[in-house]
């Protein structure tokens, strides 16, 4: 998924503050992939991949909050361990 080159407010500007809105700063914005990489860091290096952990349930769950079912995610291959 790559980002979308887009105007934003100065409100928005403010809020990555010192980092400008140019180049590549993905993981500055909104909607990205970033959410999903940090929760399987948080479950394999915090939880040690536990599947009683909410990070389990997002990543591999089917759930409204799973990565299966994130309105954010245009495709997904999830291959459970």
């Amino acid at each position: 998924m790559s980002c979308p080159s887009t105007s934003i407010s100065a409100t928005l500007v403010k809020q990555r503050a010192p980092f400008k809105d140019s180049g590549h700063t993905c993981p500055f914005k909104a909607e990205v992939e970033t959410p999903w990489v940090t929760r399987a860091l948080k479950l394999y290096g915090q939880h040690n991949g536990s599947k009683a952990s909410a990070c389990y349930d997002m990543l591999w769950g089917s759930g409204s909050g799973s990565m299966r079912n994130a309105s954010t995610v245009d495709q997904a291959v999830i291959i459970q361990p």
